[in-house]
Formats: structure tokens, sequence, C-alpha cells
């Protein structure tokens, strides 16, 4: 008899899981009027995210500089407010999806920001940290 355990070589069929998925995660610091004040290192998140220009409440994501992926899989966004302050005005956005998913031509999606009163796009409030989940399939 012995006490060794086989090594498991990936999910078994059927398993909850998918070997050609990668996640990423990336924590983006706002300033004034939804301007990036700082963000995690590119090289140790594979992420950088910019404010796309001429569009309110929008990031543009680009992943593993511009590597192209198969399919985006699903993301969310953890908004952090501020200690005792107001979490913002009606007018701020506070929801979010994602759009413009070129991630299999250009590497990068956009995550858009709304108003919870009518769906519009919305700068989400001043000072806020942004904690972004994305999950691609890889082939």
């Amino acid at each position: 008899m012995s006490n060794q355990v086989a090594p498991i070589a990936g999910p078994a069929p059927m398993a909850v899981g998918n070997m050609d998925r990668l996640d990423f995660n990336h924590r983006v610091v706002l300033g004034a009027t939804g301007a990036i004040s700082s963000q995690d290192a590119a090289a140790l998140t594979g992420v950088v995210a910019v404010k796309t220009a001429t569009k309110t409440g929008r990031y543009t994501l680009t992943l593993a500089n511009g590597r192209k992926f198969k399919q985006f899989r699903g993301g969310n966004v953890s908004i952090v407010g501020l200690t005792d302050a107001i979490y913002g005005a009606n007018t701020t956005g506070y929801k979010h999806h994602f759009r413009n998913d070129l991630l299999s031509t250009a590497g990068t999606i956009e995550v858009q920001f709304t108003r919870n009163t009518d769906n519009a796009d919305a700068e989400v409030p001043d000072n806020f940290v942004l904690v972004i989940d994305l999950s691609v399939k890889t082939r």
C-alpha cells in the first residue's frame, strides 16, 4: 500500500473549469473628471487602461500588449468609494457594461459607466478606485 496520491493532469470531463481561459485583474485610481491618476503596472497585470477620448465615462482596456484573444468570456468592475463621503450624485456613473469588444482583432475592450437613473453615459465620481476583472478565451 502506498500513501502517494496520483497527480491530476487537468480538469476531468464535465468538471467545472476551462483550460483555455485566462483571467486578468487590474486596479485603476481615478482623479478628477474620470482622469486616471494611477494604475497597476502592465507588466504585473497584463492590462493598460486609458480614458477613451471624446467618450464620457468610458475606458479602453488593452490586454497583454494588444495580444489577440479568441473571445471575451466576461468581466466585472468593483467600484471602491471614499471613506465616509457621499458616494456621488445621481448624475455620476455607477453601473457598468462592456462594449466595443475588439479582443480578437486589436486586443482591446471598453468598459462604459452609466447613470442609474436613465442609463446615460456618465463619469465615475472623482477619486474612486476601479478594480477590473476580465476573462478571455485563449484559443
